[in-house]
């Protein structure tokens, strides 16, 4: 071979080879691009062998390990967001109705968060207490110390004594409201930080432990906005009634979002439904018959009177609702224009 042709060979290998460290570095930032933004797919093309996948793809091994704990595996990683009803009046009120109190409530709850936390050790479980005045995080499993949820009972007694306290500067007539509207809005707040942490997550659900919830004036907007804010997030509300009467607001929130309601027929056998209905991702959702929603009641409640309505009067600025037509919005203030009866002239 002549030296010229020599030359030439090498130069048209040299070509090659730098066209090829090209399209392989752009075929890199691809990969790393798809792994990040659909790990599952990635996970399925590129995982069946991590060698094939670390040195076709240029990614680094620990990216390889991440997608392969968090991405194809993640359709059964759950983190749930548990909000318990630790309102005194509400428990103290069945207490006098019912054997069942909050002592055994809890005992149920723990078993059921534990049993969460063993079907897969990447499960992640926050508690949330809504009392009458407050709200309050008194365990997520994502703390070290946190290996079991028993480990929540000092913070939640810590919760209770505070919120008792505050309760005793207030009068209620009945059984007083629990603070869903701040419970919701605190799940929903820790799973955004979730979401912004990363492309690579567990799937998040909320669990509502809530007694009958009465339609508040100062809650219920609130409370639809953290409902409506679900939907929007893909996050499913699941509502687990305790007590005598069904909650319209934990059965809306559970269709809207696409979420389980359930009302326990027997409080004693509390953990047998939890873990029977509650405890299942939503990957596994799909291959269950789980308890559908039956006559849900969308009718709303008025602000003025509280009494359920078919139809009403809106508030244009803030969407609340009256039975009667006034002349001011309660809620925000606005100051409502005459109706066409009172502005056409009688004939």
């Amino acid at each position: 071979m002549k030296a010229g042709q020599t030359g030439q060979l090498e130069v048209e290998n040299a070509q090659l080879k730098a066209e090829l460290e090209r399209e392989r570095s752009d075929q890199a930032v691809h990969a790393t691009t798809w792994a990040a933004q659909k790990p599952e797919k990635f996970a399925a093309w590129a995982l069946f062998d991590r060698e094939v996948g670390i040195r076709f793809f240029q990614v680094s091994q620990q990216l390889i390990d991440d997608i392969g704990i968090y991405g194809f595996g993640t359709y059964d990683v759950s983190l749930l967001m548990v909000t318990i009803d630790t309102n005194p009046f509400f428990w103290s009120s069945m207490k006098n109705s019912d054997s069942f109190n909050f002592s055994m409530f809890l005992s149920h709850v723990i078993s059921f968060l534990n049993s969460i936390l063993l079907l897969n050790q990447l499960n992640q479980v926050v508690v949330i207490a809504t009392g009458y005045n407050s709200c309050e995080y008194v365990f997520d499993s994502s703390e070290p110390s946190n290996q079991r949820a028993e480990c929540m009972l000092e913070t939640l007694q810590e919760f209770l004594d505070k919120d008792e306290s505050l309760s005793q500067e207030y009068s209620v007539d009945g059984v007083g409201s629990s603070l869903l509207s701040g419970s919701l809005s605190m799940a929903l707040c820790y799973i955004q930080r979730v979401f912004r942490s990363g492309p690579l997550h567990p799937h998040p659900r909320i669990l509502c432990l809530h007694g009958f919830v009465v339609y508040l004036l100062i809650q219920y907007v609130a409370i639809m906005n953290s409902i409506f804010s679900a939907q929007r997030s893909m996050v499913p509300i699941d509502s687990c009634a305790i007590g005598a009467q069904h909650s319209a607001f934990l059965q809306q929130a559970s269709y809207i979002t696409s979420g389980v309601y359930l009302k326990p027929q027997f409080l004693d056998g509390l953990y047998q439904y939890l873990s029977t209905v509650f405890a299942t991702d939503l990957h596994s959702r799909a291959f269950l018959h789980l308890p559908r929603p039956v006559g849900v009641d969308f009718r709303a409640s008025c602000f003025c009177h509280k009494n359920t309505i078919d139809m009403g009067y809106i508030c244009s600025v803030c969407l609340s609702i009256f039975c009667q037509h006034q002349t001011q919005c309660s809620t925000c203030g606005s100051v409502f224009g005459k109706t066409r009866a009172a502005v056409e002239p009688a004939s």
